[in-house]
């Protein structure tokens, strides 16, 4: 069984331990996602859709339907029983979870005067399984890498096709390749940061900012940590 099932049902609460335990070897080494709404069907997303109740993977009609008070419960497990200590990260949309997990959520929004303010009831959550793909950015080396540094790049495609998977491959190997490089990781997406420590691999020269707005932390990384490379992954062009 792959090693994530194993990670995450550590950082969940039944009976979705119960279901995550019932997911056959083939299906998990497949799972990108899982999809939990108050209400609706259980669903995860491998090579397809499909849809999970404590028996494993079944048909729409006998999936298991989460209520509200699964959804609770569930974000109570994902914050270590310290919902309070992690308010800032639910209002923003998401947890990081060991292992380089993130858990997506929605619901309520609690505004005042235009800003959000809390979150609250959650009533979706989004739990996405974390992947390393290690070399994917080996083919970018001729051309990020040269005998002056390293030049700078940009990443464009649209969303899915793995920009922070490819951005993520580069920083560990221009940070194994001798530079020292500050990354600003505002969603937590690249370095996946869980009690300060990266859950996935940056490389052993990468320092990190995550969850602060990149425009400040791009400026706060180059003033404190003195890169030879700054990194960060932007999901929001303007288009003029």
């Amino acid at each position: 069984m792959p090693e994530w099932i194993d990670l995450l049902e550590a950082q969940v609460c039944e009976p979705f331990r119960a279901m995550l335990r019932a997911i056959d070897a083939h299906t998990a080494a497949r799972t990108r996602e899982i999809r939990i709404r108050a209400g609706k069907p259980l669903a995860l997303y491998a090579d397809k859709e499909a849809f999970l109740c404590t028996e494993g993977l079944c048909p729409i009609n006998r999936a298991y339907i989460p209520t509200q008070a699964d959804l609770s419960r569930l974000l109570d497990a994902m914050c270590r029983h310290s919902v309070y200590a992690y308010e800032e990260d639910i209002r923003r949309g998401y947890l990081t979870l060991r292992g380089g997990f993130r858990a997506g959520l929605s619901g309520h929004a609690l505004s005042e005067d235009g800003a959000l303010k809390r979150l609250h009831p959650i009533s979706a959550v989004n739990l996405r399984i974390a992947r390393e793909t290690r070399g994917a950015a080996v083919p970018l080396l001729p051309h990020l890498l040269s005998s002056g540094g390293v030049r700078s790049m940009l990443l464009l495609s649209p969303p899915g096709l793995g920009k922070t998977t490819m951005l993520r491959d580069a920083v560990r190997l221009v940070s194994e390749a001798g530079y020292n490089v500050a990354l600003a990781d505002e969603r937590g997406e690249i370095a996946a940061l869980y009690d300060g420590v990266p859950q996935l691999d940056i490389g052993p020269r990468t320092d990190v900012l995550d969850g602060c707005p990149k425009e400040a932390a791009m400026s706060i990384l180059l003033r404190t940590m003195s890169p030879r490379v700054l990194a960060t992954d932007d999901r929001h062009i303007r288009r003029g």
